[in-house]
């Protein structure tokens, strides 16, 4: 779940300076920080298809995943693949996250940490890059 947010955060980010028109070089660390900010914060709900291939070693795996958030703090996303966790769906309301496994038909309920907390840093990203 960690690696499907910093991949989902770095898609958004991406896309945030061409939409932003963050691409000039006159521009600082923080102006270009604060320009994304500005269009995340205009942002009230998105959606996507994620499709990620994870190699560990010599062995691979496919993701795909249906993700929609919705301001504030609302999430849901639904597994296609791998096959063994197709169909498994989390959703969020920020506060607590339930996920569904369907193939056990069980459902995991918990508190959700703080969403302070998971706020990204966009001064600190852009000057990393």
């Amino acid at each position: 779940m960690v690696k499907t947010r910093v991949v989902l955060m770095l898609l958004l980010i991406s896309s945030s300076l061409f939409v932003a028109g963050c691409i000039d070089d006159n521009l600082t660390a923080e102006q270009i920080a604060e320009k994304m900010q500005q269009k995340q914060d205009n942002i009230e709900d998105y959606s996507l298809t994620m499709h990620m291939t994870m190699n560990f070693g010599d062995q691979e795996m496919l993701m795909e995943a249906d993700m929609m958030y919705k301001k504030p703090n609302k999430m849901k996303t639904v597994l296609k693949q791998p096959a063994e966790t197709a169909g498994s769906v989390t959703v969020s309301d920020g506060e607590t996250m339930w996920i569904y496994d369907p193939q056990q038909n069980t459902v995991i309920i918990m508190d959700v940490p703080d969403p302070e907390q998971n706020e990204l840093d966009y001064l600190n990203l852009v000057e990393m890059m």
